[in-house]
This record gives structure tokens, sequence and C-alpha cells, in this order.
């Protein structure tokens, strides 16, 4: 039997070991990313070259050239970020299969907010027409625009 006080150290660890096991059950929720920097309120559209795909958590990211007579080298190097390899792999993204280095690909993305070239990669459409999907929740957003510029309300 259990002493007053040998009772409540007991119970002060057994609430300490679910108070850790409640912690272990959070991360995904601190995980979660933010899209305050990128503008969900339109989609542009670029034609590109793939310069890297970087496969790499916590999302993958392509960079691409697009044309822009107004630099030097005739060229402003784009960053798309996208989901996570995860998320990616079940939109059917394979790491040496989606894209190839020099591959002509036209990309439509949410623009950042702050101008800077690039932002988060809607759709990436292949010199054959297929056409790959970006994250998903950006697809969500992509398709609310489209809604929006149709009249259709969602």
């Amino acid at each position: 039997m259990l002493l007053s006080g040998q009772k409540s150290y007991f119970v002060a660890e057994v609430m300490r070991c679910l108070g850790v096991l409640l912690l272990l059950q959070v991360p995904p929720a601190f995980a979660h990313h933010s899209y305050a920097m990128i503008d969900n309120s339109k989609v542009l559209e670029v034609s590109a070259t793939v310069a890297k795909l970087e496969w790499i958590n916590p999302h993958i990211f392509l960079w691409a050239y697009v044309a822009d007579e107004s630099q030097e080298s005739g060229y402003q190097l784009y960053a798309f970020e996208s989901g996570s390899i995860t998320m990616m792999v079940k939109a059917g993204w394979t790491r040496d299969d989606t894209v190839k280095v020099g591959e002509k690909v036209t990309i439509e993305y949410l623009p950042l907010f702050n101008g800077e070239p690039g932002g988060s990669l809607a759709t990436l459409t292949h010199a054959d027409g297929s056409v790959t999907p970006g994250d998903f929740p950006v697809i969500r957003f992509l398709e609310q625009i489209r809604a929006a510029d149709k009249g259709d309300v969602q």
C-alpha cells in the first residue's frame, strides 16, 4: 500500500508521462507551414527550362530559368516550392522521372507577395502536353481562382 507522499509522487509521475505522450501527438500540427508569403489570389504562368530539382525535405524545390531580356544573362532563375517528398510522391512525382534538367516546361504558380521570381508550384506542363500537379493546397487555391474567374462560388 502506498503512503500519502508516495501516492502523490506516483500520481505526479503518471501525469508527467501522460503529458509527454500528449506532446508526442502535437508535432504534426507544428510542422504545418504557412502560405502567408504566397499570393493565393492569382495564378501566373511562365515558360521555363528546368535548372534543378531539389528532392529534399521539408519541401521539394524546382529551380527554372525563365527568359528575361532585362537581365544581362537573358534569363532569371525562379524558385518554385512544392510539397513534401511524401505528398509529391502521392501526386505522382518521382525524383528521376518527373522533370529533367534542361527540359522545357510551362509552370503555373502562385507568386510571392514580395515580387521575387518564383512561388508555389501549381502545375507543371511538359512539352508533350502532359501535366504534373503541384502541391495539393496550391491546387485547391488554383481551383478557387479559376472558379472565381468564371463567376462560380465555392
